[in-house]
């Protein structure tokens, strides 16, 4: 069972509940890529105002029957958010990797005497 969970406490969707469901969502993971993630969430939903763009991380979680974590599949921060006309919030997230394509660095050149420096 998958679980979405906003920040570290806050639950978005739990199965079975009627108040925190969404109306469509899918993610995916790829081997040496970022990933993806999509939903939509009700406005019935509380915790629809919980996410702020390039901020919350969002979690997808994998659980037991007894609600243990099994594993995260997926982790990310919302890039995109708009309102539509049917009364929801779609949400598109990026993986956590996303971070290192914003960070500024600039390219090391390492120097020809680098084994005598080590």
């Amino acid at each position: 069972m998958y679980v979405v969970k906003c920040g570290s406490s806050n639950v978005l969707y739990m199965p079975g509940d009627k108040d925190k469901s969404l109306l469509s969502g899918e993610f995916e993971t790829k081997v040496n890529e970022v990933g993806s993630a999509d939903f939509l969430i009700p406005y019935q939903n509380p915790g629809i105002n919980w996410i702020i763009k390039k901020r919350t991380i969002v979690e997808i979680v994998e659980q037991d029957k007894n609600g243990n974590i099994e594993h995260i599949p997926f982790r990310g921060v919302a890039n995109n958010d708009g309102i539509n006309l049917d009364t929801c919030r779609s949400i598109s997230l990026d993986g956590v990797g996303v971070f290192l394509n914003d960070s500024i660095f600039p390219a090391y050149d390492f120097p020809g005497d680098f084994e005598k420096d080590a």
